[in-house]
């Protein structure tokens, strides 16, 4: 039992190691690319 609840601190590495290091406004060009295809696509999800 003692497995099942492990504490969040010990996860954080190996989730963290996932994520991209960098900003995500780093690149003003590619984040605004990002946004309006999220956006658009959300749009044309819901509209469907």
């Amino acid at each position: 039992m003692a497995t099942l609840l492990t504490p969040l601190a010990e996860k954080a590495p190996a989730f963290r190691a996932t994520l991209n290091v960098r900003p995500f406004f780093e690149n003003k060009t590619r984040a605004f690319w990002t946004l309006q295809a999220a956006g658009w696509g959300g749009y044309l999800l819901l509209r469907g």
